[in-house]
């Protein structure tokens, strides 16, 4: 059963307060959607992080974000270099995680330097879902650098798992090893 009301959006660092949310029932639980696109499409990272992930009747999902652009242009505080999302013509990949309210909790954790947006993706049968994704917070948006090769690499092995198109897991490559493209 899907619940849906108005269209009236706040985005507030760590929190969305949305008055229209894709809302999901399950049994007397109410299941949220979040939208990764880096090194969280690796599922065993995931289930490191948040514990068990859904992966029953389809979940998680291959999605697309339109008009957003995939690339290394979060900058940590110690200078590293992670995957971000930024408007822009085309759209980015990802997968499409159904969760609960505490998994977003715990998320938080780990999107240090992220700020929680609520999105709109679609997935390859043309359904749309709301979902909350993170994206870099203004003071850890850079013009873009090189990833490590570690963090690199569960991105395309999330990528390869989830069997994006070849042409993609190329250009993430490309982004992520500028030097050596």
């Amino acid at each position: 059963m899907r619940l849906t009301s108005g269209a009236h959006t706040h985005v507030c660092r760590r929190k969305v307060v949305t008055g229209n949310k894709n809302l999901t029932a399950i049994g007397d639980s109410t299941v949220e959607f979040y939208f990764a696109y880096g090194s969280n499409l690796w599922i065993d990272q995931m289930i490191r992080r948040t514990g068990p992930i859904d992966q029953s009747d389809g979940w998680p999902r291959r999605v697309t974000l339109a008009g957003y652009q995939f690339g290394f242009t979060m900058r940590s505080d110690e200078g590293e270099f992670f995957a971000n999302i930024e408007p822009a013509e085309g759209l980015a990949r990802g997968v499409l995680y159904r969760c609960s309210q505490g998994f977003l909790n715990t998320m938080d954790r780990f999107e240090t330097g992220y700020i929680r947006h609520s999105v709109f993706v679609s997935d390859e049968q043309g359904q749309s879902w709301q979902a909350v994704t993170y994206i870099a917070s203004a003071h850890h948006r850079s013009s873009g650098g090189e990833p490590s090769l570690v963090y690199l690499q569960r991105i395309l092995r999330g990528a390869s798992e989830f069997e994006f198109p070849e042409s993609y897991i190329r250009e993430i490559q490309t982004k992520g090893t500028p030097e050596r493209a």
